[in-house]
């Protein structure tokens, strides 16, 4: 579902939860959710996650998502504090371990990040967010070689026909030109997809900062933060 329609739809749903229970924690953690990442209103998202961890301490789903808008706004240390909590309410959730592992590199501790994928790869290997958390830190810090090996890894396991043709893009890239052949390859190759919806514009920005176009990357930037893509915020 295009973000532009599931936003709304779920912002709607919570906001009618919450008339009709005002003490449903879930409620309030899923309006704050969407106020954020939607609304771009993170000041009301603030207020309707402390609702929520007021209404259910040991929720750790508020306590997550909370953390990963204090994360996003860099302030590591609440982050932190935030994902810690959630992580002893539910110690076995990988998405929690996931999100831990991006603050830290926010918080410039990234070798503690990386260190604790590599813990959940060895004992869950198919599973596949620490694999793609993996995979962009390769790529950003120009390590070719293991990012390819994430890519193929991630491609053989979902067969998806988008994923695989920048794959392809980026071994052949490699192969002629190196770390800027890979990445250029894969910006033609990500150019010549459908529309992959939202993230697409970033993700295209990115690849051109790489690239060392700054210019390039800010227009794309402009684009989608007029479209109002999730992924800018």
């Amino acid at each position: 579902m295009p973000p532009e329609e599931a936003y709304p739809r779920a912002l709607a749903a919570a906001s009618r939860a919450i008339q009709l229970d005002p003490n449903l924690a879930e409620a309030h953690a899923s309006l704050a959710f969407g106020t954020f990442h939607w609304k771009w209103d993170p000041a009301t998202a603030d207020r309707e996650f402390q609702r929520a961890i007021e209404l259910e301490p040991n929720l750790a789903l508020a306590q997550h998502w909370y953390a990963n808008t204090l994360m996003s706004r860099k302030r590591t240390v609440e982050a932190l504090r935030e994902i810690g909590i959630a992580q002893r309410l539910d110690p076995t959730s990988t998405a929690i371990l996931g999100s831990k592992r991006l603050i830290l590199i926010v918080a410039n501790r990234e070798e503690e990040g990386r260190a604790l994928l590599r813990q959940r790869e060895a004992t869950q290997s198919d599973y596949l967010p620490p694999h793609r958390y993996l995979e962009d830190q390769y790529l950003i810090h120009h390590e070719a070689q293991p990012f390819l090996a994430e890519q193929n890894f991630i491609v053989a396991r979902t067969g998806d026909a988008a994923e695989m043709a920048l794959a392809a893009a980026a071994a052949r890239g490699y192969t002629n030109g190196g770390y800027d052949g890979m990445v250029r390859a894969m910006l033609d190759a990500f150019k010549k997809l459908p529309d992959g919806g939202s993230g697409q514009t970033v993700y295209t920005a990115r690849l051109e900062c790489l690239l060392g176009r700054p210019e390039e990357a800010l227009r794309l930037l402009k684009i989608a933060y007029l479209n109002h893509e999730p992924a800018v915020y």
